[in-house]
């Protein structure tokens, strides 16, 4: 099986897979990415110590990731084993990262595909059925209808989109205060 392009992550990361269905086991998988990214240019020149600095910035998405790849690098380079406090500490940054995709991905990439906006425009009748179904759990969350889920996905005046913009600056700044 093979997912390329996988959409969202810029169009650029692919998953393939070899899968033996009877055995019910992935054989194999490897992904890829079509995009140039260029992170040996950047670092030419540069103090290795400054890698988790610059490459943290240089996507605005997944920069966490490679900021800690970076920091192991450097670790097994100097011959470094951090104490299990500094494990902690760069563990936890990750979760605040994890919990930054999330948001990010979920509520503001993907999310506007499914916003009343969109589906007003491109399905309207979708957005008819919408409005008259009754949303799971309503007593809990407090949406009576799918379509007002799908209007607290709109962007900028959503409530979840609202929510997720600051859960994911808050979550960017945990990561900052954990990895730098």
């Amino acid at each position: 099986m093979s997912w390329d392009p996988i959409t969202r992550i810029v169009g650029s990361l692919g998953i393939y897979t070899k899968i033996d269905f009877k055995n019910r086991q992935v054989v194999e998988c490897s992904s890829t990415s079509s995009i140039f990214r260029g992170y040996s240019l950047f670092m030419q020149g540069k103090d290795p110590r400054d890698s988790h600095f610059i490459t943290s910035r240089i996507c605005g998405i997944c920069g966490d990731n490679h900021a800690t790849c970076s920091v192991y690098a450097q670790n097994m380079a100097y011959g470094v084993k951090p104490p299990a406090v500094g494990e902690w500490i760069l563990n936890l940054g990750e979760a605040a990262e994890y919990m930054f995709d999330h948001c990010l991905y979920q509520d503001n990439l993907v999310g506007v595909d499914y916003c009343e906006q969109m589906v007003r425009e491109t399905n309207p009748s979708v957005l008819a059925k919408a409005e008259k179904t009754e949303a799971p759990h309503a007593e809990l969350h407090g949406y009576k209808t799918i379509a007002d889920i799908m209007r607290s996905l709109n962007p900028f005046t959503g409530e979840f989109y609202r929510e997720s913009l600051q859960m994911s600056r808050l979550t960017r700044e945990k990561f900052c205060l954990m990895e730098g």
